[in-house]
């Protein structure tokens, strides 16, 4: 550099051509420049500017200094160094990880580092952005096949979209029910069913084959006023059949405006019922409750977050005596957080420093999950499962009849003790990955064997269509021989 100081100041100069495709500059303030086959010189500074690039795409980039003469120099020693891509050292970038990320550079001016940085955002179709997530992170990694991993990042969609078709034909083959796809619009639906209030007619229900299954209904709903009753199967809503939609699909349909009528028919055994019922405000709890005879609280667990623990409180505090046993009602509860399910049965029933479960992550240890000095309830506990009791609920039944703190009534569990993270895509939807499995207390894997009861007792689709709830009746038997023991 003939002996010329160079004067390097905050403001760094980078040249970006791109090699294939096409990408995009944008500005924080929402300009932006499209990067094609010629040059852009741009100025980086303070993290003003971020390049959007294509999958399997490369960038060129250039630096430059400026000397005390204002002149551009470009001969100088330059370290490169990315996290979601491959850069060579003359400066070439090729996005091969989706996502965000940051290309930095170390030029060495006069001898003396000066570092830089580029924002990067790696964007990639739905297919190849699901590939890379259940490669990153899926429990079951050796369901990943590996003969797409040498593939050049530039032909990997082409590839995976010759063997697979489709995203739902890859999914499909990685064999996991919690591996779902999820569009914005459809996350934004399901965040506004989620909130603490809706307008509905208060039911809780499942999937079936011809319909939605009522699991519950909340007491003092419309849907109770109307004399829904557990077991119906609703098949079509305002002339509509829900057949093939699905849950949030058929919820969507349900819910609406406060004070406006929804049309419901439902199967109830062998006879069809349509039903007018004007739409209330509901809302939303994970936990209910009533007091059922002979000092018997009954406690029916819709979901299993945050929530169900502060809801389960309240109730116990609002019964009018405080009852002498616990029905805790878990079947149909297949929704909520493994986490959430660790706390509720470590902040409320299982002893101080018991273990409540364990976790296994892919390539990892389990490790432990043990209870909590918080309020305990100290009393007998009888669960409700069925063959619908799954994931958070089917760990929170197991930590309590592992723990000696209940017994189980009603039929053998689903089995699944997997757990979903939601992984955001460039592409601005999501996909639900399983990423971890909770085991019982006795490090138990509950996936495929599910919880056998301690009692069996099996409830016909008769029985819930004359009212009749047998696993209900014969749960409270058995509580009664708990009090019968305590009295001795």
């Amino acid at each position: 550099m003939g002996g010329k100081r160079i004067t390097w100041i905050p403001i760094i100069f980078f040249t970006l051509v791109m090699v294939a495709g096409c990408g995009k500059v944008q500005q924080n303030s929402g300009l932006g420049e499209n990067i094609a086959k010629t040059t852009s010189k741009l100025i980086i500074g303070d993290g003003a500017f971020k390049i959007d690039i294509p999958f399997g795409q490369s960038v060129e980039i250039k630096l430059s200094a400026i000397d005390e003469e204002g002149k551009s120099v470009t001969n100088f020693p330059v370290e490169w160094n990315t996290s979601n891509g491959a850069i060579t050292s003359k400066g070439v970038f090729t996005a091969n990880k989706p996502g965000n990320g940051m290309i930095t550079v170390r030029a060495f001016i006069d001898g003396k580092p000066q570092n830089a940085s580029l924002p990067v955002n790696v964007t990639a179709d739905s297919l190849v952005g699901s590939y890379f997530a259940v490669k990153e992170s899926f429990l079951f990694q050796d369901r990943i096949p590996t003969k797409f991993d040498s593939i050049e990042p530039r032909l990997l969609s082409n590839a995976l979209q010759n063997e697979y078709g489709s995203l739902k034909n890859f999914l499909a083959t990685l064999r996991d029910s919690h591996l779902q796809y999820v569009t914005a619009e459809e996350d934004r639906d399901a965040e506004e069913y989620r909130r603490d209030s809706y307008g509905g007619i208060g039911q809780i229900s499942r999937r079936s084959n011809t319909g939605m299954f009522l699991e519950f209904i909340i007491p003092n709903s419309p849907a109770s006023k109307a004399g829904l009753k557990r077991g119906d199967i609703i098949y079509e809503v305002d002339s509509r059949s829900v057949a093939n939609l699905t849950e949030s699909e058929t919820n969507g349909l349900i819910r609406g405006l406060v004070g406006h009528a929804v049309q419901i028919k439902i199967r109830r055994g062998i006879q069809d019922i349509t039903l007018d019922i004007q739409r209330e405000e509901i809302i939303r709890k994970q936990a209910y409750g009533k007091n059922l005879e002979a000092g018997i609280g009954y406690i029916r667990i819709a979901s299993i977050t945050t929530q169900t623990l502060t809801d389960l409180a309240a109730i116990l505090e609002d019964f009018p005596s405080y009852p002498r046993g616990l029905i805790i009602d878990l079947r149909g509860t297949d929704s909520g957080e493994m986490g959430s399910a660790v706390e509720l049965a470590g902040g409320a029933f299982v002893p101080p420093s018991k273990t409540i479960a364990w976790v296994q992550r892919s390539n990892s240890v389990p490790y432990e999950n043990k209870s909590r000095v918080d309020i305990k309830i100290r009393l007998p506990v009888v669960l409700l499962i069925d063959g619908h009791t799954a994931g958070p609920s089917e760990i929170f039944a197991a930590a309590l009849l592992e723990n000696g703190v209940a017994t189980a009534v009603g039929e053998k569990s689903l089995g699944d003790g997997s757990s979903p993270t939601k992984v955001h895509l460039t592409n601005g939807d999501y996909l639900y990955v399983t990423t971890s499995e909770y085991l019982t207390p006795s490090k138990k894997s509950l996936m495929g064997s599910g919880i056998t009861p301690t009692v069996i007792q099996t409830i016909s689709v008769e029985d819930m269509a004359a009212g009749r709830d047998p696993q209900l009746d014969k749960a409270g038997e058995e509580l009664k021989k708990s009090f019968i023991s305590v009295n001795l």
